[in-house]
């Protein structure tokens, strides 16, 4: 497991399982349903679930349905993966209708976030800010 989040609505805890799969799993300890999807990152939306993921040859943010269904994929505006070391912190707004996902650069000295809203068509670049150390 590299990603966990509880979700009061359902009960339950959403899970990542290595790379290759999301399970939920009720308060009881079973499991519920699953997903093979390759996820690195899940977060809670106004009704379903927001997902950082690889798929076809790229990452994409994906939206889920409470039953952890796909509903949608939205493409991140961003075409040098190379240049990122890692992506984490995906982080809903207030109202789960957006969401933003923090990726920091081989340098270590740039960060960029992604944002996500539902109903667009892509993720677009939200911001990019050096970090000071």
């Amino acid at each position: 497991m590299t990603e966990i989040i509880y979700d009061p609505r359902q009960d339950v805890l959403v899970v990542t399982v290595g790379s290759d799969s999301l399970l939920m799993v009720s308060a009881r300890g079973q499991e519920v349903t699953s997903l093979d999807i390759r996820a690195r990152e899940i977060a809670l939306s106004d009704d379903g679930y927001f997902v950082f993921h690889w798929i076809d040859g790229h990452h994409k943010i994906g939206y889920l349905a409470e039953d952890l269904t796909m509903v949608r994929n939205y493409e991140i505006s961003w075409s040098n993966w190379d240049s990122i070391a890692r992506c984490d912190n995906l982080v809903p707004n207030v109202y789960g209708t957006e969401v933003y996902l923090t990726c920091f650069f081989n340098d270590a000295r740039d960060v960029i976030i992604f944002q996500t809203k539902l109903g667009d068509e892509k993720t677009y670049l939200g911001a990019r800010a050096e970090i000071e150390e």
